[in-house]
């Protein structure tokens, strides 16, 4: 699940942003992350075949769908060669997107 402090800040932004590139926001928010205090990495939900019969592993890093950097107080976003595999909003509920529908916390 996303969390951290810039998801937590700048949430109806990078909403927006997935509004905007078609991606959807309930994956990006089902997602496993990693984050500091100036970038949050979306990481791959889905396995692949191959890295599931290593097990999980510390030095195997899940590959990146979307990087988010806070950058002098704006996000810079950068997509990477698998976004719109595991990101892409095509083939997703319209309904629960425009719900605003995410399994993440929420400060409040």
């Amino acid at each position: 699940m996303v969390e951290g402090k810039i998801f937590n800040k700048h949430r109806d932004e990078i909403k927006n942003y997935c509004t905007e590139n078609n991606l959807s926001f309930v994956r990006l928010c089902k997602s496993p992350c990693c984050y500091d205090n100036e970038e949050l990495i979306i990481q791959r939900n889905e396995p692949d075949p191959e890295r599931a019969k290593l097990g999980l592993a510390d030095n195997i890093p899940t590959p990146s769908t979307l990087e988010i950097y806070l950058e002098d107080g704006n996000l810079r976003f950068e997509q990477t060669d698998i976004t719109r595999k595991y990101l892409g909003a095509e083939d997703w509920c319209a309904v629960a997107e425009d719900a605003g529908v995410c399994y993440s916390p929420v400060p409040g």
